[in-house]
């Protein structure tokens, strides 16, 4: 969203200045479809000149040509990188004021050029100088009810502190029950309302008092007031889109991460939301219909618009079901899908995360450790780095791991990968031995109780790797060729 101010002599002029420019970009939406928002803002030449750069600078028409001139040269000198929009009158529009003007770089328009000329020029500029980083959008939905989209989003919205982020979580579900889950004070926002049914841009001051904050430090931007029937308009209905987009786009500049629950919900506001999104989250648990749906989900996110990352997060909601590596098998071999999706790591059965509805915390604080290292790792890779995450430490790569190693089919000279990734995960400065050396017939007692234990938490075994290979610590290290 595109910062532009707006500059005339009085209030009442900026004011004006300001819906000229809202009702030509009004018009234009009505005429060729969606056009993206910006925050207009009446400033005074004192102002402007006090504060940070904006992507645009407008001055109006109520200017002599000769204060245009000095204007623009004042604010070349405190604002060098901002370009500079003047409105003019047809009479002042000559070829003597575009030359005169020619010297500071602006463009010059006239009070009764066509809007959709207004509408290009200024979109066109304010795009070469985006002061504001947009910020991360990322959405999470599932393939239906049940999956724990909601969780995972309470997750995420936790594991971001941990890597000094913060996040606001934005809810489409139909039950509006994030509110309850993280023990909000307020459940809906009458500001929320007044905007849509008012249709009025929003402030940013205006925004963040539509914002709660819930004891256990979770950030939730409130639904609209009103009940059911507003919030289907603030979903569905296209009169409202704009500010709802604009809200979003708001949140966007105030916090490093948004975190949108869309859950199963469809309409045009999620549809938008997701086409924007930096990263899309589909969840689904091991059940087989879950996976069936999940097929189809995946399908209609990557053909649809939209260049964010996509990611497929299988989360175990208990031990039964099918395993993620069939599951993995079964979705990359649709046609165009492998190259086009990523999969997250794996949230494995966690009971106690599960419970957290009701305990004033969220799936990330109620969790394992194991369960919290996933979460943050997924932070990373939904949002600030670009992470290779074949060699993340999650449960299913500990499992695919330990299925090569005790498959009598496979060579174990092709663990070079695995073997490498424990020598530095689970025996780092603590001596240097093989994974051949811990899971050779010398140590059979080792590989029998992890046979058995196979079913074990993904830390418990982890932690037994790393007493066997303290064990054997002393044992030099051998060639491949040798076991």
């Amino acid at each position: 969203m595109a910062r532009i101010v707006c500059i005339e002599q009085s209030t009442s002029l900026r004011v004006e200045l300001k819906n000229f420019i809202e009702e030509s970009f009004n018009l234009c939406r009505s005429s060729i479809g969606y056009v993206e928002p910006n925050r207009i803002i009446p400033m005074s030449k004192d102002e402007l000149l006090l504060s940070s750069s904006p992507d645009l600078i407008v001055i109006g028409s109520s200017y002599r040509v000769d204060e245009v001139g000095a204007l623009s040269r004042q604010i070349k000198e405190i604002h060098p990188e901002c370009p500079i929009l003047i409105i003019v009158t047809p009479e002042n529009y000559t070829l003597r004021t575009l030359r005169r003007f020619q010297i500071y770089g602006v463009e010059v328009l006239r009070t009764d050029d066509e809007e959709v000329r207004i509408v290009h020029i200024i979109d066109a500029l304010s795009k070469k100088n985006i002061s504001r980083k947009k910020n991360t959008l990322i959405t999470i939905s599932g393939v239906k009810g049940g999956v724990g989209s909601t969780s995972v989003v309470s997750g995420l919205a936790h594991a971001f502190e941990t890597i000094s982020k913060n996040a606001v979580v934005v809810d489409l579900s139909r039950q509006n029950a994030f509110a309850f889950y993280i023990g909000a004070k307020s459940w809906q926002s009458p500001e929320h309302r007044y905007l849509l049914m008012e249709k009025k841009s929003p402030e940013v001051s205006e925004v963040k008092q539509m914002v709660v904050t819930s004891e256990n430090g979770i950030s939730l931007l409130l639904a609209p007031a009103g009940g059911a029937e507003v919030r289907e308009m603030w979903l569905r209905d296209p009169t409202y889109f704009e500010i709802s987009l604009t809200i979003i786009e708001t949140l966007r500049e105030i916090f490093d991460v948004v975190i949108v629950d869309i859950g199963t919900v469809e309409g045009l506001l999620p549809f938008a939301l997701v086409t924007n999104a930096d990263s899309r989250i589909i969840v689904s648990s091991t059940d087989p219909a879950s996976i069936h749906l999940l097929r189809g989900s995946i399908k209609q996110t990557i053909e649809g618009p939209g260049d964010g990352k996509t990611f497929v997060l299988i989360n175990e909601i208990n031990n039964q079901g099918l395993y993620v590596e069939d599951i993995a098998d079964f979705i990359t071999k649709q046609e165009g899908v492998e190259d086009r999706i990523s999969f997250a790591p794996t949230l494995h059965c966690d009971f106690k995360a599960g419970a957290w509805i009701g305990t004033g915390n969220s799936f990330y604080t109620e969790g394992t450790k194991s369960t919290q290292e996933i979460l943050e790792n997924m932070c990373s890779m939904v949002s600030l780095y670009d992470i290779d995450t074949t060699f993340l430490p999650t449960s299913n790569f500990w499992k695919m791991g330990f299925n090569n190693i005790f498959s009598k089919k496979k060579n174990t000279k092709k663990l070079v990968s695995p073997q490498k990734f424990l020598l530095e995960t689970v025996s780092e400065n603590k001596g240097k031995m093989t994974l051949n050396k811990i899971m050779s017939p010398s140590n059979n007692k080792t590989k029998d109780n992890i046979k058995k234990e196979g079913i074990k938490k993904e830390e418990e075994v982890c932690e037994d790797l790393f007493q066997s290979a303290v064990a054997v610590d002393s044992i030099k290290t051998t060639d491949e060729g040798e076991d």
